[in-house]
C-alpha cells in the first residue's frame, strides 16, 4: 500500500498471502510494521502469520496485549501473549484503540523483539527464554490462510524490512506518517 493513496478495508475475515514462504531468522535483524484506523479487537488478530504450525504475530482480544509465535514446531514455541504495559519490559502502558494505530515488532536479532506504538513508545518485549528463539516462516498479512483471526479495520501500510532494527525514533517517525489521519 503507498501511505497517504490507498488501503484497504478488512472486515476481520480477510488476508492477504504471499506467493512463496519467506523465512525471518530469529538471529537477523528485521522489523514488521503495519499502520491501520478503525480497528476492532473483539477477536485475537493476527498481523502477519504462517500456515506452518500457526506462527504469528497479533493483537490479543481486548487490544490490551500483543501475542507472539514466531514458530511452532517445538511445544515449548506455544503463543505468548506479552501485555502492551511495563510489566512485559515496556516503557509505557498501552491499549490499541479505534483511531490510527501502528504496531512495529522489532527482532533486534539477539533473540529478543520489541514492541513499539504510534508514538514510538516501547509497549512490550519478549526473549529467547518466551519462545521467541525460531526462525519465522512468513506467508500471509493480516490473518490465518483459512480466513480466520484477521485484522478488523482499515490497512494503511504493512512491510517487512530485513536486516533492519528500528529505533523508538524509527517507530514514532513511522507512526507520524499516519497520525494525519486521526479523527
Amino acid at each position: 500500500l503507498i501511505p497517504l493513496l490507498n488501503s484497504a478495508l478488512c472486515d476481520g475475515s480477510d488476508f492477504m498471502s504471499l506467493a512463496s514462504s519467506e523465512t525471518l531468522p530469529a538471529t537477523t535483524p528485521h522489523t514488521i510494521v503495519c499502520a491501520w484506523t478503525a480497528g476492532d479487537y473483539t477477536n485475537d488478530a493476527y498481523i502477519i502469520s504462517s500456515s506452518t504450525n500457526d506462527a504469528h504475530y497479533g493483537i490479543e482480544a481486548g487490544g490490551d496485549a500483543i501475542i507472539a509465535k514466531p514458530n511452532g514446531t517445538k511445544a515449548a514455541a506455544a503463543a505468548r501473549s506479552f501485555a502492551t504495559n511495563t510489566t512485559n519490559g515496556g516503557t509505557t502502558s498501552y491499549t490499541f484503540g479505534s483511531d490510527v494505530e501502528t504496531l512495529v515488532i522489532v527482532n533486534n536479532g539477539d533473540l529478543s523483539l520489541d514492541f513499539y506504538n504510534i508514538d514510538g513508545d516501547k509497549i512490550a518485549t519478549a526473549s529467547s527464554s518466551s519462545g521467541m528463539n525460531q526462525s519465522f516462516p512468513i506467508d500471509h498479512f493480516l490473518g490465518k490462510s483459512d480466513g480466520t483471526k484477521g485484522l478488523n479495520a482499515e490497512i494503511l501500510d504493512i512491510a517487512v524490512y530485513s536486516n533492519v532494527q528500528f529505533t523508538s525514533a524509527a517507530a514514532a517517525a513511522y507512526g507520524n506518517i499516519f497520525k494525519q489521519f486521526k479523527d
